[in-house]
């Protein structure tokens, strides 16, 4: 293992990197299990996700005393925190061009860099949460027509005018004590209002919505 040391803003960093003849102790154990004539003297890449995760093993499961792991080092405050550092400076510069900002929301994800830089796991939740949005844009498009149609027909609704012209129906008090009675009229704008989102439209969005 190679150790290197830094003082910056009067904070002590030390950095730690692991030489590729670790890395090739390793190859063996990621090939296919099912690869049985692969030469394993043949140098195969490991990702930096991967290294990684070998160099904080070797940190968290040090030979010299179970007692002095990396945690429990940072609950002693001999150090203040232990993070990796990405050696890709060209992926995350692309990723924060082509993906962490609001106007690139239409363009398609870059998941191969984001597999390089966070790892399988966070790429696969983005890939999925790419197509389960691009599954809802149907769906949106056709709630916004059902609320498109319950504008349109605002004024033709049987059950609204039933309630608006109700001016001779008197409803009872809402509570046992000073409340007056009402008349059903009363609720003409909020039966329109509620018109909007529970019409003719919303019955057949409800099966599609169910089949979706």
């Amino acid at each position: 293992m190679y150790w290197t040391r830094d003082i910056k803003d009067k904070k002590l960093f030390y950095g730690v990197r692991a030489p590729s003849e670790i890395f090739q102790n390793y190859q063996c154990p990621l090939k296919n299990s099912d690869s049985g004539l692969q030469n394993h003297q043949t140098k195969k890449y490991v990702p930096i996700t991967t290294r990684i995760r070998i160099v904080n093993f070797i940190l968290q499961n040090p030979k010299i005393s179970p007692e002095e792991t990396l945690q429990k080092l940072i609950k002693a405050k001999v150090f203040e925190a232990a993070f990796p550092l990405h050696e890709q400076e060209g992926t995350i510069k692309n990723l924060k061009e082509n993906w962490a900002q609001w106007r690139k929301i239409l363009k398609q994800q870059p998941i191969k860099d984001i597999r390089s830089y966070f790892g399988e796991k966070v790429a696969l939740y983005f890939a999925w949460l790419g197509w389960y949005t691009r599954m809802l844009f149907p769906a949106a498009v056709l709630g916004l027509l059902v609320f498109l149609y319950g504008i349109f027909h605002f004024d033709s609704s049987q059950v609204s005018k039933e309630i608006c012209e109700a001016n001779t129906t008197i409803m009872c008090p809402l509570c046992d004590q000073k409340c007056p009675f009402w008349q059903l009229s009363d609720t003409c704008t909020y039966a329109k209002v509620t018109h909007l989102f529970d019409n003719e439209g919303t019955i057949l969005f409800a099966v599609l919505m169910a089949l979706w």
